[in-house]
């Protein structure tokens, strides 16, 4: 089964970071194949792992991106230092995922937007959801684009999951 992850650029208490870590742990140790919505925040943990690990899960994992990775690298590293996040976990996110796409070509899905957007990390959600079975939304501190990706989940029949969480941080 494939699932579909979605989440927001909220930072994360340590106890939830880990708590959603577990459960794509679990995920991928069942063998279900998981599609996520730009894994910043609730999995950019959890996929720096898998490639620590050097882990056969990685061919399992998809991650969803706005624009080409070249055009959403630079928007993450300039946005970065407004969310707290230090220069060097972006820059070891944005490896992460140069890594990813150089295991696995298929495994980082470009979207054909020019710029990072609202609209386009929107598009990101509803790709998540148009190719999985159920969709699992970290609802982060009421985001408004986890909403969306929510209604519009449940308006095409996928089974949904929500996971509540109040931070009131923000990541990149």
């Amino acid at each position: 089964m494939k699932y579909g992850l979605t989440g927001s650029r909220r930072k994360l208490t340590e106890d939830a970071e880990r708590e959603i870590e577990d459960e794509i742990e679990s995920l991928l140790s069942r063998g279900h194949r998981i599609s996520m919505a730009v894994a910043r925040g609730f999995g950019a943990k959890a996929l720096a792992q898998l490639l620590q690990n050097n882990s056969d899960d990685v061919h399992n994992v998809q991650v969803v991106l706005p624009t080409d990775l070249d055009t959403y690298a630079d928007y993450y590293l300039d946005q970065a230092s407004d969310y707290d996040i230090s220069d060097e976990d972006a820059n070891k996110f944005v490896g992460n995922l140069r890594q990813l796409q150089k295991i696995n070509p298929d495994a980082v899905k470009e979207l054909s937007y020019k710029t990072c957007t609202d609209d386009a990390f929107n598009a990101c959600n509803q790709a998540v959801v148009d190719e999985t079975e159920t969709v699992i939304a970290y609802h982060i501190d009421g985001s408004p684009l986890v909403e969306k990706a929510i209604t519009y989940a449940r308006d095409h029949d996928k089974k949904v999951i929500v996971k509540t969480y109040q931070t009131l941080k923000f990541a990149a």
